[in-house]
Formats: structure tokens, sequence, C-alpha cells
């Protein structure tokens, strides 16, 4: 009886479990393959974030961000442009990277994130860096009154804007190995504009053989700077590019009185001249 009474009770036990409508509970398994490494959502890794470049290195620009959960490497791309295409110019295991390059260059980076089974996140945001360049002097003019003992020097820096509120240049006019004088210069003027990069030095001493020094550096690295060459005036009238001359009695285009030049109407003849 007991048998029968067990039997009984085993069968009513089934058709209620088969009738029934239990919802399903996932297995560890399963949710162990869906985040492991192997899932979907484990080969999306982040892109680095907060990249940053430095500005106005001395032939350096060193790069940072934040540190990418799961990356075991990061790729460092760069460009000359921002729309030009970029090349992959390093690695490194760590949140930083320093890329070395010449005295005035600007270039654009973009940076990725690896993880350990090899997958390359997307591309970070663009971001700049430079490197300090060396002043280059273009020009140094005299007085054209014989009474007038100064000297102007102009000068050129290739990227200057990118650090000018961090920049300090040095003038200095030298008689052979000797300093006549010195003067500091901000890359920013007082109303916070791109200084002219010229000076004008006073009081020397006419038919003199000078020469002149233009250093760059920044207030934060006052050691790392950069020097232009010692130019004098004879070399920097040297460096000047040619006019070009042009027939002044030029009437029309396409005829030239003496040969020099054809083809060129008046009025651009008159521009250039």
């Amino acid at each position: 009886m007991c048998i029968l009474v067990g039997i009984i009770l085993a069968l009513q036990t089934l058709f209620v479990c088969i009738g029934c409508n239990s919802e399903l509970v996932p297995s560890p398994e399963l949710e162990s393959i869906e985040n492991s490494d192997s899932g979907t959502s484990a080969r999306t890794i982040a892109a680095p974030q907060n990249v940053s470049a430095t500005q106005g290195g001395k032939q350096k620009i060193s790069l940072a961000w934040s540190a990418v959960n799961k990356a075991v490497r990061y790729y460092i791309y760069a460009a000359a442009t921002p729309f030009e295409q970029y090349v992959k110019v390093g690695e490194t295991t760590k949140d930083s990277y320093e890329y070395s390059a010449v005295a005035g260059l600007t270039r654009y980076f973009k940076i990725t994130a690896v993880n350990f089974s090899g997958e390359e996140s997307e591309v970070s945001s663009v971001v700049s860096g430079t490197t300090l360049a060396c002043p280059v002097i273009s020009d140094i003019q005299l007085p054209e009154s014989s009474e007038d003992s100064s000297v102007t020097v102009y000068w050129y820096m290739e990227n200057a804007q990118a650090y000018a509120g961090s920049l300090i240049y040095v003038i200095t006019c030298l008689n052979g190995s000797t300093v006549v004088s010195t003067a500091t210069m901000h890359g920013l003027a007082a109303d916070g504009t791109l200084a002219d990069t010229m000076y004008t030095f006073a009081n020397l001493t006419q038919n003199t053989a000078y020469t002149y020094v233009v250093e760059a550096y920044l207030t934060t690295a006052q050691l790392d700077s950069e020097t232009s060459d010692a130019v004098d005036y004879a070399t920097a009238v040297s460096l000047k590019p040619k006019k070009l001359q042009f027939n002044l009695n030029c009437k029309r285009k396409g005829t030239s009185t003496n040969g020099q030049i054809t083809g060129l109407p008046l009025r651009f003849l008159k521009k250039h001249t």
C-alpha cells in the first residue's frame, strides 16, 4: 500500500512540473562564457581618454592619457596635419610616451589601446604638440641717418604661437666675442597678442661689424633653449631674396623694350617694382 501511494505522489509531482511556466535560470557556465575575454563585450576595448601633448619642449613632445581597463599596450599614431593619414610612430606599455622631433615641429597625434588578445581600440581624439623652434635672424637694418647709431634685428620663430605665453627671447649684440648689449623680451605683448620679433639696439659705434644672436626658451624650462646662428649685417643682406627686376617701360602685356621680361600686365609690374 505504501509503495502505491509513493508512486501516485511521484506522478502528481511530475505532472505539476510539466505544466508549470517556470523561468529559465542562467547557468554559471554560460555567465562565465559571456563575461570572458572571448565574449563580445570583452572584445571591445575603450579608446584612451584625456590625451594631452606638450607645447614647446626642446626637441621632444610628451604625450599622456588616462589608463584604459584591460589594455596591455598602446599604439601612437602621428601626422603632420590633422587631415593627413596617421602613421604609427611608436608603442608603449605605459600611459605616456615621449616623441622625439627636430626643433620647431608641429605634430598631431591619436592613441589606441590594445588588449591581451591583440584587439585594438578605436582611436582617441586628436591632440597637437610642438617642439621649441630655433630663432632665425631674417633681417638686420641700419639707420638711414649717419647720426643714428641704432641697429634693428628681426627674427622668425616657426610655431611660437603655440607656447608664446611661456616664451622668452634673449637678444645679444656682440663685437667679436665680447658682449656689447643684451635684451630680454616676452613672447606675448602687453595686450596678449603675439609679440613682434624685432629689437633695436641703440648707442652702438658706427662702422663696427657687430654680430647678433637670438636665444629662445620657456619660463618652465629655462635651460632647454634654442639659439640662432650668429649673424652680422653683411650676412643678413646676402640672405635676403633679390627683388625681381622688371622693365618699367613695359606698356602692355607681352611686350618689353629690352627683352628682360614679357607676358606680364603693367599693373603686375607696377605692384612688384
